[in-house]
């Protein structure tokens, strides 16, 4: 996995993720995001887009999320993005 600066293209290709509920809410509303400088893009070995990281400092600390396709999600060998970020 290749974690990068987001891009207008990430947030246009997020907009079009749409989860089934109880999910749904991940849903993208379409509106521009705050702090897009925040945002770096989650992107397989081909280059695709398979999610996101979100990072904010607050203080000392650094909290971060992060949002992952369906296909990513739904995998029956589960993928484990979680740690990505702590080396990045």
């Amino acid at each position: 996995m290749r974690i990068e600066p987001a891009d207008d293209a990430m947030f246009r290709e997020h907009d079009t993720w749409r989860y089934d509920p109880p999910y749904d809410f991940y849903s993208s509303d379409g509106l521009p995001v705050k702090n897009p400088e925040r945002f770096f893009a989650a992107r397989d070995d081909d280059g695709a887009l398979i999610g996101f990281y979100f990072f904010e400092l607050h203080g000392d600390a650094l909290f971060y999320g992060s949002q992952f396709t369906k296909d990513i999600l739904s995998r029956s060998v589960p993928y484990r993005p979680a740690p990505a970020p702590l080396t990045f």
